[in-house]
């Protein structure tokens, strides 16, 4: 499955960005060699793999491209053991280096407010865990190392009642998003 991606340069002057797909191959754009180790991806998490009840992909207004990923409340009393929600990306890392990871989350309250990333190497990392509820809002994950490459990250539900609409893996540790990332 092909995942689309924005490939920023850094310091390219005029040059325009380039779109990647998920394997790596360009779409378009130039790839300018003043600075290949600057990049900025945005996954959009209607494309994940995997998404099996109760997880569902969710038609709505306030989120990129009008869909995104809910994880419902579980009904406990009729699913004593439900099947914890796994949910796969692939997102293709140009060169080795710290990346950031960046989620437009939306909690429901303490106890929905937070997954799981999983990095293959790398031990799963908590995302989450702020008091923004109830309206769509970015969240800082992790930092770290990735190879250059095609990598499968595994959101991996940790509470419900949840929902996600972007992911951002960037190499500018200065990045902050505001609002729905755009591809240029």
């Amino acid at each position: 499955m092909f995942i689309s991606a924005l490939l920023m340069l850094a310091g390219c002057g005029g040059d325009k960005p380039s779109t990647v797909t998920s394997d790596g191959a360009e779409a378009g754009g130039i790839v300018s060699p003043v600075n290949p180790q600057s990049f900025h991806i945005i996954l959009e998490a209607e494309e994940v793999t995997g998404v099996s009840p109760p997880a569902y992909i969710a038609d709505e207004t306030e989120v990129s491209k009008g869909k995104c990923i809910r994880i419902p409340l579980r009904d406990k009393g009729k699913e004593p053991e439900a099947p914890v929600v796994e949910l796969k990306i692939d997102v293709t890392v140009p060169v080795e280096r710290e990346v950031h990871f960046w989620f437009r989350t939306y909690w429901t309250g303490s106890c929905s407010n937070s997954i799981l990333l999983r990095v293959p190497g790398l031990p799963e990392q908590i995302v989450g865990e702020d008091g923004t509820y109830n309206h769509w809002h970015w969240v800082k994950g992790p930092s770290l190392k990735l190879p250059q490459g095609k990598q499968t990250i595994t959101i991996k539900q940790r509470e419900d009642d949840i929902g996600i609409d972007q992911i951002v893996v960037t190499s500018n540790a200065a990045f902050v998003p505001v609002d729905i990332e755009e591809e240029l």
